[in-house]
């Protein structure tokens, strides 16, 4: 799943969700910090632009802090579709009263 990878890529570069959040708010990125931290561990559901500007994020600071050859080797992936992403609680979607 897109957020195991993305964390295991986060986790090989020794970088922090606090780093990665960050850097995807100077993305455009539009969720907290505790959100993102929840999606990566799997505990909530973020809309696929969402997860892509996450995993963009995590593949920019590899790329800065890395000098590893092939940098594709420790990518965060990119989704297509968001069915490729369940997880516990969808956040994205509105609750119904």
């Amino acid at each position: 799943m897109q957020h195991e990878q993305t964390l295991g890529a986060l986790t090989f570069a020794g970088l922090s969700v606090d780093e990665v959040w960050l850097h995807y708010l100077n993305m455009g990125g539009g969720i907290g910090e505790t959100e993102v931290d929840a999606y990566l561990h799997g505990m909530v559901a973020l809309p696929m632009d969402e997860r892509n500007c996450v995993s963009q994020a995590v593949n920019e600071l590899i790329d800065d802090i890395l000098d590893v050859t092939p940098r594709t080797l420790y990518r965060a992936p990119y989704s297509s579709d968001h069915s490729s992403n369940k997880a516990i609680t969808d956040f994205s979607e509105p609750a119904i009263s």
